[in-house]
């Protein structure tokens, strides 16, 4: 809370009076109360504190004239009915800006899986989904090995996974979306996860497909 600012003994109130969170003090020098600033957005009629108001420094009171609320609902129309002069600003800005763009889409995507868990969760789920069978429709759902369907992984051919997922952030969904973004490159096949362990850095699977399936 903001250094409390006491009133005067007369109970008249100054412009030093008024904090910039949205109250005054009230009262004697030897009490304080506080009460909340409010003022009226002309738009919706409401009486809300200066809270609810967007700042704007070349207004007497430092604050917008009308609230957040309405000020964020007529952002909105005018986006709805301007999409592409929208778009086009927006997109310039990007460029100007790549960090502060960066930036602001984490931070907003952050606002909304935390407002939104249970979504968000299940939206990462169908994301990681899709991107899976984008790898596996490319590079085969059969075990290259064996001809098992069950489990199936993505192995580096040539035995270099160890080095190549450090380089790319890990297995799974990382290495994934390194495979998507590089045109599903050569170097790569489908393996089961017995196959896949059993060749581990080597050059084949060790694995005895004839004993096992005796």
């Amino acid at each position: 809370m903001a250094a409390v600012t006491r009133g005067h003994s007369d109970g008249q109130i100054s412009t030093h009076d008024r904090l910039v969170s949205g109250w005054i003090c009230l009262g004697p020098t030897d009490v304080d109360v506080l009460v909340p600033l409010r003022k009226r957005c002309p738009v919706c009629g409401e009486a809300k504190l200066l809270d609810d108001f967007h700042r704007n420094r070349s207004k007497p009171d430092g604050r917008a004239t009308e609230c957040r609320d309405c000020k964020c609902a007529a952002d909105q129309r005018w986006r709805e009915a301007n999409r592409e002069t929208d778009r086009e600003s927006s997109r310039r800005w990007r460029e100007a800006n790549p960090d502060k763009a960066r930036d602001t889409a984490r931070e907003g995507s952050r606002r909304w899986r935390e407002a939104n868990t249970d979504e968000a969760r299940a939206s990462k789920l169908r994301r990681r989904t899709r991107i899976r069978a984008a790898v596996f429709d490319h590079y085969g759902w059969i075990c290259r090995c064996c001809g098992s369907p069950d489990q199936p992984t993505i192995d580096h051919v040539y035995g270099d996974g160890k080095e190549h997922r450090a380089v790319v952030g890990g297995s799974g969904s990382a290495m994934y979306r390194w495979l998507i973004r590089n045109g599903f490159p050569n170097g790569f096949q489908t393996l089961c996860v017995s196959c896949n362990t059993s060749k581990r850095n080597g050059a084949s699977c060790r694995l005895d497909h004839l004993q096992r399936s005796a």
